[in-house]
């Protein structure tokens, strides 16, 4: 405005000079006032000038600041999201997981990689690369149809945008000969994003003890039948409730060859 009224009193400066010049009356104090608002003018001008760069400076400073902004929130968003679909992945697997214990192996398939590289450490014992492998093994344990229901506690989720592992707990009970059998037990379960769906390719568990028991039976009969007798028959019992006791059958060797039996 302050611009405006200047350029504004430097127009009636003219004219007021071309009528005096005009007339042949020229007036030196009239000269002056023009020469003192143009001179103005031209200070009003770069005011002007330098009003509009700091404001295209501010403009420009709101506007990285805007961006830098987005680019902050949106991975944090997107490691939100990674992390909310990971745990619906660990719940799709549980739910397939529950239903194998009814004989149906499909949703546990569905579940999964079918690469090469997946792996799987069971309660059983042992490990399976790749699902060749993998595969059979679920249909073995769908056959079995153990009963029962287990749930994932207390997760704890590592994502990234293709790659998640999460560590918990199942807990729970399965059903072997009509007897409920009590589950808690840790496990990591590990993802990969496939297709744009969090598939397992990993799953590792600590070892139950009454999916253990049944297989060291036959080896403690087997041992029994042919261990010398000169050992002794209350070495041989002892020997015998160890290795029902262990889960692992190295546990009972180590704690026999230490002497402890």
């Amino acid at each position: 405005m302050l611009f405006a009224k200047v350029a504004g009193e430097a127009v009636w400066a003219v004219s007021a000079w071309q009528a005096i010049a005009g007339s042949g009356a020229a007036n030196e104090t009239c000269y002056s006032r023009s020469q003192f608002v143009f001179e103005k003018m031209d200070v009003l001008r770069l005011l002007h000038i330098e009003e509009i760069s700091m404001r295209h400076r501010f403009l420009s400073g709101l506007l990285v600041v805007a961006a830098m902004a987005l680019m902050t929130a949106r991975p944090a968003q997107a490691a939100d999201d990674d992390t909310q679909a990971v745990k619906a992945a660990v719940a799709t697997f549980h739910d397939a997981l529950n239903t194998l214990f009814t004989g149906d192996v499909a949703p546990m398939k569905a579940i999964w990689s079918h690469a090469d590289d997946v792996t799987y450490m069971g309660p059983v014992g042992g490990m399976q690369v790749g699902w060749s492998q993998v595969e059979p093994y679920w249909d073995k344990q769908a056959a079995k149809k153990l009963s029962g229901k287990v749930d994932p506690v207390d997760l704890h989720v590592t994502a990234s945008p293709t790659l998640a592992v999460v560590h918990y707990y199942e807990k729970g009970e399965n059903v072997i000969d009509g007897k409920p059998q009590p589950v808690n037990i840790r496990v990591t379960t590990t993802f990969r994003k496939e297709g744009g769906q969090w598939k397992v390719i990993g799953h590792h568990t600590d070892m139950l003890p009454f999916l253990q028991k049944r297989p060291y039976a036959i080896s403690i009969i087997f041992s029994f039948t042919v261990r010398s007798s000169a050992e002794g028959w209350s070495r041989r019992i002892a020997w015998i409730a160890i290795r029902l006791a262990c889960c692992d059958s190295r546990q009972a060797v180590s704690m026999r060859s230490a002497g402890d039996i």
